[in-house]
C-alpha cells in the first residue's frame, strides 16, 4: 500500500509538469508495476441481521450515524461534513448549493478530516453526489435535528450540542458503538458500515450503475454520469434502498 502511495505521489508531480508544458505525456510513473496487495486486516462487514441487532441497541447520535453509513454508504468524513443546508428532508425540491436537491435527499459535497481537524472537499470528483435517503433513515435524522439547538443552513448535522463542533467520532466509537458491537460478537469499525452496503447492494443484485453513483466510486465517466443523475434515476435507487430496510 506504501509503495501505491509513493507512485501516486510521484505520478501527480509528473501530470502536473504535463498539464504546465514542462514536459511531454506520456505519465512514465502511470506504467510502473507494483506487487500485488496483500490484505493484512480482514474486512468486515455486517449482515442485514447483525446491523438490525446492533442498530436496536444503539443511540443517538451512535443510531443514526451507523445507520445512515450502512444504508447510504457515506464514510466518516462525508457524515462529519455534512451540513443541514444539503439534507432535504421535505416532500419537495429545495436549492443546495445553487442547484436542486430531490425530496428526501442528501447532497455529499464536504469532508472533515479529524486528524487535521478542517474541512476539506470530497476526495475525489466521484464522492460529490446526491444519495437518497429511506423513510426509516430520514425519520432519523429529523429526529436529530429536532433535538439540536444548531439547525442553521451552514451547522453541522453530527455536532457536539454544547459548541456545535463536529462529533467526536472516536470517542463515540470507543464508549458507545463498540462496547455494544462486543456484546453482539460484532467487529466494527467505520468503514465497516460502508462495506455493509456495498455488501447490502450486492446480495440485491444492485445495476453496476447504481453501485457507482451511491458509493462515489470512480469509473468509465463515473463522475459525470453522477452529476447528471436524473430524478427517474434517483427514484429508482431510493426504492432499492428500501428494500433494503423491509
Amino acid at each position: 500500500q506504501t509503495l501505491r502511495h509513493i507512485r501516486n505521489v510521484v505520478s501527480g508531480i509528473y501530470t502536473h509538469a504535463i498539464a504546465k508544458g514542462m514536459m511531454r505525456p506520456p505519465n512514465p510513473a502511470q506504467h510502473v508495476k507494483l506487487p500485488e496487495l496483500k490484505l493484512t486486516k480482514p474486512r468486515h462487514a455486517l449482515t442485514a441481521e447483525q446491523m438490525w441487532n446492533l442498530l436496536d441497541e444503539l443511540e443517538d447520535p451512535a443510531y443514526t450515524m451507523v445507520m445512515m453509513g450502512c444504508l447510504t454508504g457515506l464514510g466518516k468524513a462525508e457524515m462529519l461534513g455534512l451540513r443541514w443546508g444539503r439534507v432535504n428532508l421535505l416532500a419537495q425540491d429545495r436549492i443546495a448549493d445553487g442547484e436542486p436537491l430531490p425530496a428526501f435527499t442528501l447532497a455529499v459535497r464536504e469532508n472533515y478530516n479529524t486528524n487535521t481537524k478542517t474541512f476539506g472537499s470530497v476526495k475525489c470528483d466521484e464522492r460529490d453526489r446526491i444519495v437518497p435517503l429511506p423513510e426509516i433513515l430520514a425519520k432519523a435524522v429529523a429526529n436529530i435535528k429536532e433535538d439540536c439547538p444548531w439547525t442553521e443552513e451552514t451547522d453541522l448535522v453530527f455536532v457536539s450540542p454544547r459548541r456545535g463542533h463536529p462529533i467526536d467520532v472516536h470517542s463515540l466509537e470507543r464508549w458507545r458503538i463498540k462496547p455494544v458491537a462486543d456484546t453482539l460478537g460484532l467487529y466494527v469499525s467505520w468503514h465497516t458500515y460502508r462495506r455493509t452496503f456495498a455488501g447490502l447492494m450486492d446480495q440485491q443484485d444492485w445495476p453496476v450503475f447504481d453501485r457507482v453513483a451511491s458509493m462515489g466510486h470512480s469509473g468509465a465517466g463515473g463522475a459525470k454520469m453522477t452529476r447528471r443523475y436524473t430524478k427517474k434515476n434517483l427514484e429508482r435507487r431510493r426504492n432499492n434502498i428500501e428494500k433494503l430496510v423491509s
